[in-house]
């Protein structure tokens, strides 16, 4: 990955514009020199260049139309080589990567802020400060002490046996199901536990009340009825009842009118239709309804 931007190469006091027309002049010179030259020296520069070999029409020697045609030819060459070497430096050539500056992104690349190799402290902050000494020349002494006897001495804690001698190994028990406190020999007390104390029980009983005298009055009273019994019956959404019943007709058969009869057929159809409370009423019912049917039929026919 490239560190830093592309850039232009310096073009050495150059104008970009004049490189293009050198190369057209070029092409030009070189086309007007040749139709220009001698004969004897642009048959000596054919037949050296071997260019018989490959175009036997070029072979000296040489007339007007091959003059023409190698002063356009050679000067078409010129000018291209120059185009394109003016073209190729006029792009953006790449710098040498620095293994010290970090690599960016072109696209987070800017040419106000190039990025910049890390800081060395050997190199950007100086020389590295001096090692302390390691031991301290002994400015004053309180007391005179022997040479041999280090004032200083560390002291030296050690560590009893037992913490650097590994525990013992003991061998598997026969039951696998042994708790682990049995290896603990401080899990398991010396004495057992005292059980823990029942707490008192957190409902508190109702205590019965005192007897109090009923006074005559209250005694005295007229009973409390007992309540009304369900009117819904259990299992059932609405509430059932019983229909009063209809009172039979008095009058015979014979007497009655048909506009009687026939209102009597009807209400008899409408009770017909309805659930029937009570078989003895429905079957009064049907036997009136067969009676004012037969009337029906009577008056009809006579």
């Amino acid at each position: 990955m490239v560190a830093t931007l592309p850039h232009h190469r310096p073009e050495s006091g150059l104008n970009t514009t004049l490189l293009p027309v050198a190369a057209i002049l070029a092409g030009i010179g070189v086309a007007a020199g040749i139709a220009t030259a001698p004969g004897e020296v642009l048959n000596a520069v054919v037949m050296r260049s071997h260019l018989p070999d490959w175009v036997p029409a070029a072979a000296p020697p040489i007339g007007v139309t091959g003059r023409t045609l190698l002063a356009l030819v050679a000067g078409a060459l010129v000018m291209m080589a120059g185009l394109g070497a003016a073209g190729w430096w006029r792009l953006p050539r790449r710098r040498r990567a620095d293994p010290m500056i970090p690599a960016v992104r072109r696209a987070d690349a800017h040419p106000d802020a190039p990025p910049r190799r890390p800081i060395r402290a050997s190199e950007d902050l100086g020389q590295p400060l001096p090692e302390p000494p390691e031991v301290l020349p002994v400015i004053a002494r309180g007391h005179e002490v022997a040479d041999d006897i280090d004032p200083i001495a560390p002291v030296v804690d050690t560590p009893p046996a037992a913490w650097l001698s590994p525990p013992p190994e003991r061998p598997l028990p026969r039951d696998l199901n042994l708790p682990m406190s049995v290896f603990d020999p401080g899990a398991v007390p010396s004495e057992p536990m005292e059980a823990p104390r029942p707490l008192p029980p957190l409902v508190v009983r109702a205590t019965p009340a005192a007897p109090t005298s009923v006074p005559a009055a209250v005694e005295a009273a007229e009973p409390v009825p007992p309540p009304p019994p369900a009117r819904i019956a259990p299992g059932e959404r609405m509430e059932s009842f019983a229909l009063p019943p209809v009172p039979l007709p008095t009058t015979p058969l014979a007497q009655e009118s048909l506009a009687s009869l026939v209102d009597r057929l009807e209400r008899g159809a409408a009770r017909r239709a309805l659930p029937s409370a009570r078989p003895a009423q429905a079957a009064a019912h049907l036997a009136t309804l067969d009676d004012t049917l037969q009337r029906l039929r009577r008056l009809a026919a006579g």
